[in-house]
């Protein structure tokens, strides 16, 4: 059996699809037998650029759809990992397609949503199966698109890159840290990363003189204007936020371990792939209440973002002052990122080709 992988968003640093990606085709190399070949897909202008699997075949295929099909002739499968793709529409070959969560299909108001909206009907009504990564995808995708139509397969972990490594401290993109002393969160920057309410929540935390050495610490890309904006208005806090920009990836298990708390305060994620690496470091994880979060972080540290903010800083006082109990709930975090991993998802991409 043949199984090409779409890997365009393979090549863009920053992004959860991106990551998601890269973690399917390094497992689903690993699985790779005379019964079973991966051969990864790249639109033509992708060439030259380094791939980040050795020994893995590449087909570079023209951004035209009908050229394209021609060329994935002899491919038995080809995985899809969301829907931005407008072909291989018109193959026979068997597709999986994979949505994390749906939302920007099922929101008029997201932008692209029409264009979406048409090739979303036409891929996945031509597919043969349909994964998405989390419950509550499932039931948004269910309810807006086709019933009883999505597999459930959560992401994982990888858990020999993702362990605890502790510092008394240490230095990231130039900037010093000390253990337990910042709060972390990492993120492309947009609107649905839900920055307000992150930085309402943290001055509430600076104004509470037991954690007044308290940083936060922002990685990823995008971030600039928004921290600029804020300090604009809260000028006392301009050297308690830390802003690291693109964060390397051998960097993050060293940032997540030695963090007060991970926040994330999303507004919608389809899964949420930085909270179960941050709980697979031992790092305590707080995140919103809203659609995959609650599935994925320990109840005690879920929380409404409209009406739990003081809950959010009593919680986050705890952990800061009391040792003890943020030792346990530490440990309950990696118990819990223990039931998430890769091999297992990809075995049950492997078994729903199979079957399907």
């Amino acid at each position: 059996m043949k199984i090409g992988v779409i890997g365009d968003t393979l090549m863009i640093k920053g992004t959860g699809s991106g990551s998601y990606l890269s973690y399917l085709v390094k497992y689903l190399l690993k699985y790779q037998s005379e019964d079973l070949e991966i051969v990864l897909i790249l639109n033509k202008n992708k060439r030259g650029r380094k791939i980040p699997f050795e020994n893995c075949e590449v087909i570079y295929v023209s951004k035209y759809p009908i050229i394209k099909d021609l060329e994935l002739l002899s491919l038995d499968w080809i995985i899809l990992n969301g829907i931005s793709i407008k072909s291989p529409l018109y193959l026979q070959t068997n597709r999986l397609v994979i949505i994390h969560g749906g939302y920007e299909l099922t929101n008029s108001k997201h932008r692209g949503y029409l264009i979406k909206r048409y090739w979303r009907n036409i891929l996945l009504l031509r597919s043969k199966v349909n994964m998405t990564v989390s419950e509550s995808s499932q039931k948004l995708l269910e309810a807006n698109i086709f019933k009883n139509r999505f597999y459930v397969n959560p992401c994982g972990v990888d858990h020999e890159i993702f362990k605890q490594i502790k510092r008394n401290s240490f230095s990231c993109n130039d900037y010093n840290l000390e253990d337990g002393e910042y709060l972390f969160h990492l993120s492309r920057y947009v609107p649905r990363k839900n920055s307000g309410d992150m930085f309402d929540v943290f001055r509430r935390i600076k104004e509470r003189p037991s954690m007044s050495k308290l940083k936060l610490v922002i990685g990823g890309n995008g971030w600039g204007n928004e921290i600029e904006n804020f300090l604009e208005h809260n000028g006392s806090l301009t050297n308690d936020i830390i802003y690291l920009g693109y964060i390397d990836s051998e960097d993050l298990p060293l940032l997540y371990s030695n963090a007060l708390a991970f926040l994330f305060f999303s507004k919608y994620e389809g899964f949420g792939m930085p909270l179960m690496e941050a709980m697979s470091c031992k790092c305590i994880t707080i995140a919103n209440n809203k659609y995959s979060l609650p599935e994925i972080a320990l109840p005690e540290s879920v929380f409404s973002l409209k009406n739990d903010k003081i809950k959010i800083v009593d919680f986050i006082e705890k952990i800061y002052v009391d040792i003890e109990y943020r030792q346990h709930i530490q440990e309950k975090n990696f118990l819990k990122s223990l039931q998430y991993d890769w091999n297992f998802a990809v075995n049950n991409v492997i078994n729903l080709i199979k079957n399907g």
